[in-house]
């Protein structure tokens, strides 16, 4: 039985998409079960005394910047510091992967495709359209993916 690993994330924080290719090399490389979670952040950050960003010092504010501008060249992303629809509400987001783990499916293309589509893309992963775009693109790279190697279209992730 593999070991497994709570991954808690959301699409909202630029730290997850930074981590998640790393995350991703981690599970692969030791085997592991993710059991996928997605967080709210206004709302753990309420529970936690945490503030959310726009209502920090704007020391940390620029700060925080600075962190990320390093964290993208260390790690060699091409990501947006402030997208243009960001921050969002990311509960119908969090949903398509709390749906596909409920129908026994893998979200991990689905976490890689929406983490490129707020911070590289500037997407809105609050409007339903293009949530529906997203899955409609990975379903036609897994068609393709699977008939080229004779599978079709049933392997099982998201």
């Amino acid at each position: 039985m593999p070991r497994q690993v709570d991954y808690y994330f959301s699409f909202q924080s630029p730290w997850a998409y930074i981590g998640h290719r790393a995350f991703r090399d981690l599970v692969s490389a030791y085997d592991l079960k993710v059991n996928h979670k997605p967080v709210v952040l206004v709302d753990l950050f309420s529970e936690t005394g945490g503030l959310p960003l726009m209502k920090r010092h704007p020391v940390r504010q620029r700060y925080r910047m600075v962190e990320l501008q390093r964290w993208r060249d260390k790690r060699g992303l091409k990501f947006h510091l402030q997208p243009a629809n960001w921050p969002f509400n990311a509960r119908l987001a969090d949903g398509v992967v709390i749906a596909a783990i409920e129908a026994g499916l893998d979200p991990d293309r689905y976490l890689r495709r929406a983490f490129a589509a707020v911070w590289e893309d500037q997407l809105n992963l609050a409007d339903p359209a293009t949530i529906a775009k997203l899955a409609d693109e990975i379903r036609a790279a897994r068609q393709a993916i699977g008939g080229a190697l004779g599978l079709g279209g049933n392997q099982r992730g998201l």
